[in-house]
């Protein structure tokens, strides 16, 4: 029986029965949930047919319950937002999809680690946008929601190619669910619903409280997880401080961007909020240069052949033969079996005078302050372990194409670096190690599940499913947004999450110092252990440096 757009009732309740399209009523809007299979066009248009008819069956107690909207248009937002309840949840609901595209391989493998960690919320991305001044806050609530209109990844879920067991509480399908051999993995695009901006005010509590209030319910937004089968909608939320003082909590779930995202996020909200507010001149905004289904498209056009994966396989069995991919940092816990994913932070910084000459080092010696900057952390890593060698991750952009230029989605993956130190190597020739590396990661590059399988399957290697060590330099991520007539400052809401044993950050800053970011597991670490290491890289950095430099 085929389901089409003027069917009648009775075609329709049989398809619905056959394909486990589950219906339910509320507030006189029809709700359903279907798997991907038969959700579509043609069922939203039966569905619209005979609304009336089946929302009195529903009322009548003859069709089961779900949580899908089939009538976007009866859903309003607040006229006040200033008046929206302070308690207000973050509409996930799902609604009709507008796209559908295979997953990327980096949305597959963050599917992958969401479903496994156990604290899920460490892959969520929380921003704290400090607003001072006279914000329009219906002017901001529209230019999120263009946002949010404007880039696919931002409106997606993601689910597997055959429906999920039911629950048994209602039939919803869940990621996180374990997939069987041959799965495969879809990003469903919903169709843009309006966006809602609760509004918190906290004016009338005591200075003190006021503090307290917002840092408890930032924390909360921060700390929930995401379902990414259901939504991965950015959850927004607005406290008000003072009579023109107010903080946003703006938070994405790490499928849905990665710090080059972030960075075009930031800057087209500023515009879009501008031409919501009427500031002049209006600054329209083009088109994104691609969408995350473009971009799936295009690596699933750009496969690599058979005979060139299986000489990187070959490349990485000799890079990393006999490795020891554990940290090697002395912990001050033993090792539970799993870690928790409960984690913290610790920050250090780098004097403007020191990062100056670090970066002129690396101007005169041809390299990047990336490389000088992480040949000390190996320095550091081997005075702290003892061992000659270190294994980390390192994140790579992987936005060479020019499609990709405001394409949000997350493109970054890693590089795997394996660095030999005896302790004794000049500055310059750490750096040229760690130069020599990410060039030849990037040259050989393929994503680091299939180095594991491959090393497992053709060399007998076993390696973890992560790497516990990581570095990063945050050159292309901008923490800035321009607010037209409201000075606005931007910050990470940091969690009490890990996704690994430790990682370290590095961030130039605009006063001409850098930023030393650390995450790591409390399973393993004292803050104070973490501080100290922070503390022993500036000295060591300082110490390379002369030596390099000294005269023979």
């Amino acid at each position: 029986m085929t389901l089409t757009a003027d069917c009648s009732l009775e075609t329709l309740l049989s398809y619905v029965a056959r394909e486990d399209v589950r219906l339910s009523a509320s507030g006189g809007a029809l709700r359903y949930d279907a798997p991907a299979r038969s959700a579509g066009p043609l069922l939203e248009a039966a569905l619209r047919r005979h609304k009336p008819a089946l929302l009195a069956r529903l009322a009548a107690g003859t069709a089961e319950a779900s949580r899908e909207d089939a009538d976007d248009a009866e859903d309003g937002v607040p006229a006040d937002p200033e008046a929206a309840d302070p308690e207000a949840a973050d509409p996930e609901d799902a609604g009709t999809v507008e796209e559908r595209a295979p997953a990327t391989r980096e949305q597959s493998g963050m599917v992958m680690r969401h479903e496994q960690t156990k604290e899920p919320q460490v892959w969520n991305v929380a921003l704290r946008l400090r607003c001072e001044g006279p914000l329009d806050v219906p002017a901001l609530r529209r230019a999120l929601e263009k946002l949010v209109h404007r880039h696919h990844a931002l409106r997606s879920r993601y689910a597997w190619e055959q429906a999920m067991a039911s629950t048994g509480t209602g039939g919803t399908r869940s990621a996180a669910a374990e997939p069987s051999p041959g799965r495969k993995l879809w990003q469903e695009v919903l169709a843009p619903r309006p966006v809602s901006l609760p509004v918190e005010d906290l004016r009338e509590v005591s200075p003190p409280e006021r503090a307290e209030r917002l840092e408890a319910a930032c924390d909360r937004i921060a700390q929930t997880p995401f379902d990414v089968a259901r939504s991965v909608q950015p959850r927004v939320k607005l406290f008000r401080t003072g009579d023109e003082s107010r903080t946003l909590m703006f938070v994405l779930h790490h499928i849905s961007c990665d710090g080059w995202s972030v960075s075009v996020l930031l800057k087209e909200l500023g515009t879009l909020y501008g031409n919501e507010a009427g500031h002049l001149p209006l600054r329209p905004l083009p088109p994104p240069t691609s969408q995350c289904t473009d971009y799936a498209r295009l690596q699933a056009s750009s496969a690599l052949p058979e005979e060139e994966h299986r000489r990187r396989v070959d490349f990485w069995a000799d890079r990393l033969a006999g490795c020891r991919p554990d940290s090697g940092l002395p912990a001050d816990r033993p090792r539970p079996a799993v870690l928790s994913g409960r984690g913290a932070t610790a920050h250090a910084v780098v004097p403007a005078e020191l990062f100056g000459a670090l970066r002129d080092f690396a101007r005169e010696t041809g390299t990047t302050p990336y490389a000088v900057m992480l040949a000390v952390l190996v320095r550091l890593l081997h005075h702290l372990s003892g061992r000659g060698e270190a294994v980390l991750s390192t994140a790579y952009a992987n936005r060479a194409h020019p499609s990709t230029d405001t394409l949000v989605t997350c493109t970054a993956t890693i590089v795997i670096l394996r660095l030999r130190t005896d302790g004794d190597e000049t500055l310059s020739e750490l750096c040229r190690q760690v130069t020599a590396g990410l060039a030849e990661g990037i040259t050989n590059f393929i994503p680091y599940a299939r180095i594991r399988e491959g090393l497992s399957r053709h060399h007998g290697v076993e390696l973890p499913s992560s790497i516990p060590l990581g570095a990063t330099y945050q050159n292309s991520v901008d923490l800035s947004v321009d607010l037209p007539g409201v000075s606005t400052t931007v910050t990470d809401q940091t969690g009490l999450t890990a996704r690994r044993d430790c990682s370290f950050s590095f961030l130039p800053c605009a006063d001409g110092t850098a930023e030393i970011h650390t995450e790591f597991s409390t399973d393993l670490y004292e803050p104070a252990t973490v501080e100290g290491w922070l503390a022993e890289y500036a000295g060591l950095a300082g110490a390379m440096l002369r030596e390099a430099r000294a005269v023979p």
